[in-house]
């Protein structure tokens, strides 16, 4: 394989994240993904809400084949943005990494027939995961993932962990069923999931009214919930 192509891969950006401390088992969210056979996953809403987690959780608990790529800014780069996906679709050991590589146009990557050819190799239960979809704004870029996303044929779900949606239309994979979406309201912690934080966080867990108020307080915000947890862990007055 010929990596020397084009920018670096950077291995840190093709590492899933680490479960933080005291994670809390969101049983409602991973049955619905673990049940579903969707072909994209779209997990969408504001800094803070878990999305990362709750994704990197659900792959070590089912255990899938997949790939994972944190995006940033410089990903706008087309050419760094398909070296990059090459090391991820590598770790799947799939021959779509050589694929990308050697692609001269990423405007035209939708009609590169041996794409699909090679997608159609991976385990169909496979998942690529791109996070901080949000961070790619330039058209090249986002031509790069559309095309991802629209392939029509057998390939490895492409799971979406961003904090807007990216500008172009599910409508065609909605209809389908082919997309499933967890978004802000679904990812809000219950009352029961803010109890189970601040007791795997707080020694002696929290007296269920206050867990109640914070829950409401932070509208179910997981950062929140955390940051609450870190104070009152210190707190000699709870209640107040």
């Amino acid at each position: 394989m010929n990596a020397a192509a084009g920018p670096p891969v950077v291995a840190a950006k093709l590492r899933a994240p680490a479960l933080p401390v005291g994670v809390v088992t969101r049983t409602r969210l991973l049955a619905r993904l673990a049940a579903s056979r969707c072909r994209v996953v779209l997990v969408a809403g504001p800094a803070g809400f878990g999305k990362s987690v709750l994704v990197t959780d659900w792959l070590q608990r089912e255990r899938p084949p997949s790939a994972w790529l944190s995006l940033d800014e410089l990903d706008n780069d087309p050419r760094r943005l398909l070296n990059h996906l090459a090391g991820a679709f590598d770790a799947l050991g799939s021959p779509a990494g050589d694929v990308l590589r050697a692609q001269r146009d990423p405007l035209a990557l939708a009609r590169e027939p041996a794409l699909l050819e090679a997608l159609a190799t991976c385990d169909p239960s496979a998942a690529v995961v791109l996070d901080d979809v949000h961070l790619l704004e330039e058209e090249p870029s986002l031509e790069v993932l559309r095309s991802l996303v629209e392939l029509r044929g057998v390939t490895p779900r492409f799971v979406l962990l961003t904090r807007v949606n990216p500008p172009f239309s599910f409508g065609r994979l909605r209809a389908a069923g082919e997309l499933l979406e967890l978004r802000e309201q679904d990812l809000r912690f219950t009352l029961d999931e803010a109890e189970a934080l601040f007791a795997a966080l707080l020694p002696d867990g929290l007296d269920a009214d206050l867990v109640r108020r914070l829950d409401a307080r932070t509208e179910g915000w997981a950062a929140g919930l955390r940051m609450a947890a870190i104070a009152l862990e210190r707190a000699s007055d709870r209640g107040a």
